[in-house]
């Protein structure tokens, strides 16, 4: 079941970012399984105009469900308002979109970071 989550990030922010799955409160071994993170200007947006589009398939915690999207800080080095969408697809070809809605990159009150 897709949910919608809007979601607030720092802009330039390397920390990562997230999720857990869970099937009856229980987390699911995501092993084999593909994660996508896009975010775009307008939803419209072809997936090549994409701000950001990641594919992780690696999951160092995969038995505890946990999928990690990791950033630099130049690829979220963005402001502003985007649209956003978490799609998987499981070891079985099953596929479908975990989150979706809007992310606000938003400034931080300290301008350097040395």
């Amino acid at each position: 079941m897709s949910q919608c989550a809007n979601i607030k990030r720092f802009k330039g922010s390397t920390k990562p970012y997230q999720i857990v799955i869970k099937k009856n409160n229980v987390p699911t071994n995501i092993n084999g399984w593909t994660f996508y993170l896009t975010i775009k200007t307008q939803p419209s947006d072809s997936d090549e105009d994409a701000v950001i589009n990641k594919k992780v398939t690696e999951h160092p915690q995969a038995s505890d469900g946990i999928a990690q999207f990791d950033f630099d800080s130049e690829e979220v080095n963005l402001s502003g308002n985007y649209f956003y969408s978490i799609d998987f697809k499981d070891n079985e070809g099953n596929q479908d979109v975990l989150f979706f809605g809007k992310i606000k990159f938003i400034s931080t009150l300290r301008n350097e970071r040395n």
